[in-house]
């Protein structure tokens, strides 16, 4: 029995689950998801981190607090939404709705946004990650572990960076 460990590919199946219960994300219909543990990251990198130690017949919950899943809420309600003209954004950048970016606010630092609709020139944008300041649920089983090869590196790099050169 293989334990997740550095090098190691790890493929696992997952539902994503808000803390109403509400299926965010899933794995189940499709193929599970693969990456090489610690040298590839998961979104969030807490799971990762939960999986480590775990053996290859796992199959279980893992919780990511606020702090370990998406962050907590920086901002107010009120102060979360802002309308930006379409011409403010960077030349080359995708602008549509669902688009996930980051950006340095004043006071706040660096943090997450996301355009939540396009409304005539403007862009509806959220400050924030949309599941910031939840608890997230993970049903996890996972599928395979083994020690990771160079071409299993290449193809998810491949897979997950489509537009990015590997040299």
């Amino acid at each position: 029995m293989s334990i997740i460990s550095k090098g190691k590919l790890v493929r696992f199946h997952f539902d994503m689950l808000t803390e109403d219960g509400s299926i965010v994300a899933s794995t189940r219909e499709g193929e599970p998801l693969a990456y090489v543990h610690g040298v590839m990251h998961t979104d969030p990198p807490a799971l990762g981190e939960k999986l480590e130690g775990r053996t290859s017949d796992f199959s279980g919950d893992i919780i990511l607090e606020p702090e370990d899943a998406y962050g907590e809420q920086l901002l107010s309600p009120e102060e979360s939404m802002d309308s930006i003209p379409l011409d403010s954004f960077p030349e080359g950048m995708e602008v549509a709705k669902g688009v996930m970016f980051e950006a340095e606010i004043a006071k706040q630092g660096r943090i997450w946004c996301t355009i939540m609709d396009i409304q005539e020139d403007n862009a509806i944008i959220y400050y924030g990650h949309p599941l910031a300041g939840q608890t997230i649920l993970y049903r996890v089983d996972i599928v395979e572990v083994r020690n990771a090869t160079e071409e299993d590196v290449r193809t998810l790099y491949a897979m997950y960076n489509p537009d990015r050169d590997q040299n």
